[in-house]
């Protein structure tokens, strides 16, 4: 179990600046990092402990270097990455009830 410490220890805005470094693999990494921890979170978001899911949100930042991250222009592994990153939390989101 992740406590609730990790999503108050800024580890989210620090995956989403790594995602913006110009070296392809810690690309890669970083936002696949960043994949599993926004899962995570989103699966927080429909805990019964409503504090518990306050401190999980989602920040815009992670979203938008997600969307970023589907630019033609971007590594092929990446996009995928960003993809699936998208589906699974938004998947998880709507079987929550968001």
């Amino acid at each position: 179990m992740i406590g609730n410490d990790v999503a108050e220890s800024g580890l989210c805005q620090s995956l989403v600046d790594t995602v913006k470094d110009k070296n392809e693999k810690v690309r890669r990494k970083a936002v696949a990092s960043l994949g599993e921890l926004l899962f995570y979170a989103a699966t927080q978001l429909d805990d019964d402990n409503t504090e518990s899911g306050a401190i999980w949100e989602i920040p815009e930042s992670a979203v938008n270097i997600l969307v970023t991250c589907l630019a033609a222009t971007e590594d092929e592994t990446v996009r995928f990455y960003a993809c699936k990153t998208l589906e699974n939390i938004t998947a998880q989101s709507i079987s929550a009830g968001y």
